[in-house]
């Protein structure tokens, strides 16, 4: 994936860019500190928004796959296979906001 109209009559490998996939926009407030703390670090940052995506055409490799869904559930990394089955129902991560109201 690339971006175009950056820089003028050139375009840009997205990877190269930003990295490896996925690429996270995030969206947080800082908490205040005592001591004058001015870093974003880690165990400063409330998420208001969190997202991880990639182009279809450049997905992330197949252990990153992995490591991801593992994150939300215990899924299966999806390898391309046609027959390859999740271990989990990827509409388990997301039973807090899509049951009944």
């Amino acid at each position: 994936w690339k971006m175009t109209k950056v820089i003028p009559f050139s375009s840009i490998d997205f990877n190269l860019f930003c990295g490896a996939p996925p690429v996270h926009l995030v969206l947080y407030t800082l908490a205040e500190d005592e001591k004058g703390e001015t870093r974003h670090l880690q165990s400063r940052k409330n998420y208001i928004f969190q997202l991880a995506f990639w182009s279809s055409k450049c997905p992330p490799k197949p252990a990153r796959m992995q490591h991801l869904f593992a994150q939300i559930g215990g899924v299966q990394a999806a390898s391309g296979a046609a027959n390859s089955k999740p271990k989990k129902n990827l509409s388990a991560a997301f039973a807090c906001c899509s049951g009944q109201r």
